[in-house]
């Protein structure tokens, strides 16, 4: 009994050091770098026009380009307003709504996994989260994607509770938090925002009880109802060109330029250098294989990992095939994969792996981590030809196929290294890895996103230039 409570104390110890040091990893030089071009600065002004006009419902007199800088809806833009009353014009309160998100989507991550994955396992979402570098990259800028994400993982939290828990009035509670979230969404970001009733329809499709079902439908109509006014202002406001704007001119059209060459791949590419264990992915069909097996396997744990499945696709082709293309869409995709990885590699520890299969997920893992750490490797396989095989290139095909050698001829190599490859020892190790790196960047910041607009600023002001030319 004694060592029960002793275990549940040290998990609890765990869980409190695991979170507060990824805290402390999205807090680290924060103010450290000033406000990046294009959305965070527009997002910034919107909030810095309303202590002029006092429109907290549109800023579009006060944004830089008009209406087109303001389509977005206003949630972010006020609370960047009142960190800017309580902490003054910063960096650090511009980013603050942002941080805080990130840090509830950390948690909220923790609570849906643990539902369908033991304890050990689930604190690994919330690590590899924060370790993959896009992710935090825009969790440190005031942008509206990590808002929404939260809200829709706070959805995706409730759904999970609906599915598992048979008591009327937490479902209540639930179904109300739902809606709450849903409408947050709604008032952070346009047509986007929508995706969680992707969730719903999931639910609706599944074998719940008809009154569960019920109530998350009233609590999707409640979430729009009240975002509902502020869209029915805008467009009263604005007309055909705010509406117009609710249609997804990213898909058919590349907004501002940012179309990429590398097309429907740019987004493995970006997933591959910000999280290399997503590699595991190539494994899901052998988790299927495990589940049909397993005919005791609970409801509530197949809705998380078709939800999640569904969810990632859903996101990776959407924004795969749009013609726009921007780093930041990845942050969509990276909670849903980073919950699948957890799901897949707990699953693959349970079973013993083929040769072929080790051979396979080494071969993957090393070639992710090559790709990921080395910018030079990437840059290697683009100019790669068989008559002149790059340094890092050869490298890599030289361990891959030492590897094959010794795992195709050393008796059992391969049973300890597929349980070396799914432990969880060895997961939480290369986790934590990947965090350090993650650390390393935020604190070592790049000269070129530092302060150099406010220096070329402070210059002009001391040299009391009057006529000066920007070159951009």
């Amino acid at each position: 009994m004694f060592r029960e409570k002793n275990t549940d104390e040290n998990k609890q110890y765990m869980q409190f050091i695991i979170f507060f040091g990824i805290l402390l990893t999205l807090i680290a030089g924060v103010w450290s770098f000033e406000i990046q071009p294009w959305d965070e600065a527009l997002y910034a002004l919107r909030a810095l026009s309303i202590f002029d006009t006092g429109n907290l419902i549109d800023q579009t007199d006060g944004s830089l380009g008009g209406l087109y800088s303001s389509t977005s809806p206003p949630l972010t833009i006020w609370a960047i307003f009142a960190s800017m009353k309580l902490f003054g014009v910063n960096e650090f309160s511009v980013r603050l709504f942002s941080l805080l998100c990130s840090f509830a989507s950390t948690v909220i991550i923790y609570y849906i996994t643990v539902n369908f994955v033991d304890k050990k396992w689930a604190l690994l979402s919330p690590i590899l989260l924060n370790s993959a570098l896009i992710w935090n990259n825009f969790s440190r800028q005031a942008m509206t994607e990590i808002p929404l994400i939260t809200f829709s993982l706070l959805c995706f939290l409730m759904v999970c509770k609906l599915y598992t828990n048979n008591y009327y009035r937490k479902n209540v509670l639930y179904a109300g938090v739902f809606a709450i979230s849903f409408a947050a969404g709604l008032l952070t970001k346009i047509t986007i925002s929508l995706f969680p009733l992707l969730f719903v329809l999931i639910f609706l499709l599944s074998k719940e009880l008809k009154e569960k079902k019920r109530l998350l439908l009233v609590a999707s109509l409640v979430g729009i109802l009240l975002a509902l006014p502020y869209y029915l202002y805008m467009i009263n406001t604005h007309g055909e060109a705010y509406y117009k704007a609710l249609f997804l001119p990213h898909i058919a059209n590349a907004v501002e330029g940012n179309s990429r060459q590398s097309g429907v791949f740019y987004y493995i590419n970006l997933l591959l250098i910000s999280s290399p264990l997503v590699v595991y992915f190539f494994f899901i069909f052998k988790v299927f294989r495990i589940k049909l097996k397993d005919s005791g396997r609970q409801f509530s744990e197949n809705f998380f990992f078709f939800a999640n499945i569904i969810a990632f696709i859903a996101f990776f082709l959407a924004f795969s095939f749009s013609i726009t293309k921007n780093p930041h869409y990845l942050c969509y995709m990276i909670p849903f994969a980073v919950m699948l990885v957890v799901y897949i590699i707990s699953k693959l520890s349970e079973v013993q792996m083929r040769r072929l299969s080790v051979f396979t997920l080494l071969s993957l893992l090393i070639t992710a981590l090559f790709w990921s750490s080395l910018y030079t490797f990437r840059q290697d396989f683009k100019a790669f030809s068989i008559f002149a095989m790059p340094s890092n290139i050869y490298n890599l095909v030289l361990i891959i196929a030492i590897i094959g050698v010794l795992l195709f001829s050393i008796k059992n190599l391969h049973t300890k290294l597929g349980k070396m490859l799914s432990s969880y020892q060895f997961i939480m190790f290369i986790s934590i890895l990947l965090l350090c790196r993650v650390i390393y960047s935020n604190l070592m910041i790049d000269p070129q996103i530092g302060f150099s607009t406010s220096s070329t600023i402070n210059y002009i002001k001391y040299k009391n230039i009057s006529n000066y030319t920007i070159l951009y």
